[in-house]
């Protein structure tokens, strides 16, 4: 059994991340197990749901820490313990937007700055001799980027030219600042402004398909998409 603990910053990651897990697998319940959890004041609170038989041959513990900031201190705090136990990779999601962000980078995209912050944690990861099985990814610049590029079939229902150019196969997506605001704009012209509550992103992932999946894999439109990909899909 392949035994992997994926540490995300709230509830739109967790169930992004299930969702595709579970489309990879093919809801094959033999092949694929999926336990999500909430921490709350550290300890580890049953979140909406769990999947698949205990012995499946990939087993995956989603836990929602609530918080960006947490999602680095959470995962390493925990891995030496979680190693031990059986899993081979403990991996991270966070946004790489957020307040520290737009503070030193007001409104604007910084590869600078991107790389800055995925080099602090990879260096904390080794100083704390964790590299070996512990990887921290950032969605640049946010999970709903992911989503955006996910959900072009939706580029038929919107007239809005500006909106509309999200959708161009050529759109650099990752120079996307604030990409859960544009999700925002999109869906107040098309139903519900998208809030990040539960059943809206479980709405949202609906649906979505393996392939779309792939598609977006092969594309290479969003490389930090890509490069979680191959940390917990290997095969993808």
């Amino acid at each position: 059994m392949d035994k992997c603990a994926i540490f995300v910053e709230g509830q739109s990651e967790q169930i992004f991340v299930r969702e595709l897990l579970l489309r990879r697998y093919c809801w094959d319940a033999r092949n694929i197990a999926v336990r999500c959890y909430k921490l709350q004041s550290e300890v580890f609170e049953t979140a909406e749901y769990d999947f698949g038989d205990d012995d499946a041959e990939h087993f995956y513990q989603i836990v929602d820490v609530g918080n960006d900031n947490k999602v680095l201190s959470a995962m390493t705090k925990r891995a030496p313990k979680m190693n031990e136990s059986g899993f081979t990779q403990i991996v991270g999601l966070r946004d790489m937007y957020c307040r520290v962000y737009r503070e030193m980078s007001p409104h604007c995209v910084s590869r600078e700055l991107n790389e800055e912050f995925i080099n602090n944690a990879n260096e904390l990861i080794r100083d704390m001799n964790l590299s070996e099985t512990t990887r921290l990814h950032f969605a640049i610049m946010e999970v709903e980027t992911w989503m955006l590029a996910l959900l072009e079939k939706w580029k038929g229902n919107i007239s809005d030219e500006d909106i509309a150019l999200y959708f161009d196969s050529q759109a650099e997506l990752e120079n996307i600042f604030h990409p859960a605001a544009v999700m925002k704009n999109i869906t107040e012209k098309t139903g519900e402004p998208y809030e990040k509550h539960k059943t809206q992103v479980n709405s949202i992932m609906s649906n979505i398909e393996w392939q779309d999946f792939q598609n977006l894999y092969d594309s290479n439109r969003c490389p930090s998409f890509n490069r979680f990909m191959d940390d917990i899909l290997p095969s993808a």
